[in-house]
């Protein structure tokens, strides 16, 4: 909340959550949206990122994980300690959606490029307006939505 004055209303007391400790309600699309933002912003230094009610809206530790795992099988096909950097790794994201979270987080963290491919033009065009809303990252230069 610190870092995100926006969670403050989806922050859900300890006295009312299962576990005991502060959380947010994950059933509330709102939240996770909000949350989303927070950890896109605090850990990927993208700004600027938002996903319209009724779009499926992913959690973004569990996509990041799949990024980071496949950095991992990366560093260890070629022998390395650590994963790959820059734009010498080129992903596709086939059906990237309006969130564009493969690429984002790929290109953030490690620098890939990445053909983003959509057959929905609604949710190309949100893809397209990420890029665009976070055009001063250079980190997301490399990321090129189409439209397939």
């Amino acid at each position: 909340v610190k870092t995100c004055p926006a969670l403050s209303p989806h922050i859900v007391p300890a006295a009312k959550s299962r576990s005991g400790r502060e959380t947010i309600d994950f059933a509330d699309p709102a939240a996770v949206r909000t949350i989303n933002r927070a950890i896109l912003a605090a850990d990927y230094n993208i700004e600027e990122w938002d996903i319209a009610e009724g779009w499926l809206c992913p959690p973004i530790p569990g996509r990041a994980d799949y990024i980071h795992t496949l950095a991992d099988v990366l560093a260890d096909s070629a022998h390395s300690p650590t994963p790959p950097r820059g734009s010498n790794v080129v992903g596709m994201d086939i059906g990237t959606g309006a969130s564009l979270i493969y690429p984002l987080v790929g290109a953030a963290a490690y620098g890939w490029e990445f053909i983003a491919s959509e057959c929905d033009p609604d949710a190309a065009a949100a893809a397209t307006r990420v890029l665009d809303a976070n055009s001063g990252n250079p980190a997301l230069s490399g990321i090129d939505v189409r439209l397939q």
